[in-house]
């Protein structure tokens, strides 16, 4: 059972000291969060922190165009665990391509966020970027936090139980998670992000 999951979705408790274009890409590998990421510090070893980023959850969108003007893969509220794995890990292959270290854990690939090489890698992989879906972006959901909450609520209600962050940049397990994690996590942030 992974101890931290980063993401991001969505999604994004460490925000990495560099541009504004890392920060949105801070916050997308904070959004892989719940298939069973780690995180690493500066030597790329793997933490115990039982943390989460607001994850979103990645796909193109319906007609497989996006959204916004943001180059990159949109992201979707309803996007099955595997694409979602799938997207962010061919966006890891491709910064990894670039010159950025990255480790591996439950099967999702991480880059080393801190690595100088990671401005430029950001800027050459920019297509491949998971965005997150306009629902979880405090930036363009007027209701955001609102909907952070209600999520926090339904997880603990189903039995997740966790803590989230004041500010809605994410949330902590409380305690070890169910063997259903995913998908509690998963139907509570389409409950709580997709209601008008």
């Amino acid at each position: 059972m992974p101890k931290h999951l980063t993401a991001a979705r969505s999604s994004q408790p460490v925000r990495p000291p560099f541009t504004a274009l890392l920060l949105g890409a801070a916050a997308l590998v904070l959004v892989t969060g719940c298939g069973g990421s780690g995180s690493s510090d500066e030597d790329g070893k793997e933490s115990d922190v039982a943390s989460i980023g607001e994850s979103a959850r990645p796909e193109k969108s319906p007609a497989g165009g996006k959204t916004n003007d943001e180059p990159g893969v949109q992201l979707r509220l309803d996007t099955s665990e595997e694409e979602h794995q799938r997207i962010s890990n061919a966006w890891a292959a491709c910064l990894k391509k670039e010159g950025v270290p990255t480790y591996e854990k439950g099967g999702w690939v991480f880059p080393q966020w801190e690595d100088p090489a990671m401005p430029k890698a950001t800027k050459a992989c920019a297509e491949l970027k998971p965005i997150n879906p306009p629902e979880k972006d405090p930036d363009k959901n007027p209701n955001y936090l609102d909907d952070f909450r209600e999520s926090i609520r339904c997880m603990n209600e189903r039995g997740l139980k966790v803590k989230g962050m004041p500010d809605g940049s994410g949330w902590n397990y409380v305690g070890e998670p169910p063997p259903d994690h995913e998908k509690i996590q998963a139907d509570c942030e389409l409950e709580a992000f997709g209601d008008e």
